[in-house]
């Protein structure tokens, strides 16, 4: 049946989905309108759903629908303007309940398409991508990881009777399903990261200069792929980081309240300096600042900022620091005297 071929964990699928079916409440009307606003190519996307939508539920009108040939009508067009491409087969069934399900499922597979996240049939495991979007997924031992933007991850579509292992790279949280037979481990590009069950974040970047662990609950032994014995155990409060430059494998404690900022939307300052702000504002939002007078790097503030939309953001940071922002195309340029 096609709906076992949809993951319905992808944030901005499910949305769409229920914006598009008049089901969304206020809060996620808002989530999706901030969407498209956010460029023209979003709202070029949405419009593209919008028409899949307005097509796929053609059934309301009309009792006999030949659905594979407007499956494929759909899929062809859809593929024309995507580098992602798939095959997807179809079964005719007289029920027009089972027709609705159906059209459903492959308006959620379209958006899936265009949105970066695939399923490869026929191979013995599944890769998901994320493009602009944190996405979370549902991995087949009930493991919960939700994927940062431009990150990807690929795992067995069933895990091995003594160990749980996935590929991974960019940045992901992981809540790991306790199974003390079965050991989950994580490799990157570096590092091999091992838990029976517990909770973590990762960032494994390419253009960073550390691959971090930072772990919440639990326990987590990290190694480097290439020489095992060199080993450190992490717990609750600990951060760990490969080195990228000296290649070395260090154990610290965390103090970064906001490692996890980008999955929780929520930043908390605590007298912290303008400079460091800004980076994380940068990491959060994957935005491009550039501050014209560097003074003002060394102001400290004390703010919180609670599922606010980057443009909400700045708009407090100059009403607070008495600031002009510009933006220059993906370029946002920050213009200020001195602190106030």
């Amino acid at each position: 049946m096609l709906m076992k071929k949809v993951d319905k964990n992808s944030e901005i699928e499910l949305l769409l989905v229920k914006y598009l079916a008049g089901e969304a409440d206020k809060d996620q009307i808002r989530m999706v309108e901030d969407w498209k606003d956010q460029s023209d190519e979003n709202l070029q996307l949405f419009e593209e759903y919008e028409k899949v939508w307005q097509n796929a539920n053609a059934f309301h009108q009309v009792k006999a629908i030949d659905l594979d040939a407007e499956w494929k009508i759909q899929k062809e067009n859809i593929l024309k303007k995507t580098v992602i491409h798939k095959s997807v087969e179809t079964k005719k069934h007289p029920s027009v309940l089972f027709i609705a399900v159906r059209v459903a499922a492959a308006a959620v597979l379209i958006l899936g398409l265009i949105f970066g996240i695939r399923f490869i049939p026929g191979m013995s495991y599944k890769k998901f991508l994320t493009q602009e979007l944190r996405s979370e997924i549902m991995l087949p031992d009930s493991t919960v990881v939700t994927l940062n933007a431009w990150s990807e991850i690929k795992y067995p579509r069933k895990f091995k009777k003594k160990n749980r292992e996935v590929s991974f790279k960019g940045e992901a949280f992981f809540v790991v399903k306790p199974d003390k037979t079965r050991p989950f481990r994580i490799k990157t590009s570096e590092l091999k990261i091992e838990v029976l069950g517990t909770s973590f974040n990762v960032n494994s970047r390419e253009k960073e200069k550390e691959t971090e662990i930072v772990v919440s609950t639990g326990k987590v032994s990290v190694n480097l792929l290439e020489d095992e014995s060199n080993k450190i155990i992490l717990q609750a409060g600990d951060k760990g980081a490969f080195e990228k430059d000296s290649e070395t494998l260090v154990k610290k404690l965390n103090n970064d309240i906001n490692y996890a900022a980008w999955k929780t939307r929520k930043l908390v300052f605590i007298n912290e300096s303008f400079g460091e702000i800004i980076k994380t504002i940068e990491k959060v939002y994957f935005k491009k600042i550039v501050v014209t007078n560097k003074s003002l790097l060394d102001c400290r503030i004390t703010a919180t900022f609670d599922q606010l939309s980057f443009e909400a953001v700045l708009t407090i940071l100059e009403s607070t620091l008495d600031l002009r922002t510009e933006k220059k195309g993906d370029l946002t340029l920050i213009f200020g005297d001195n602190c106030r």
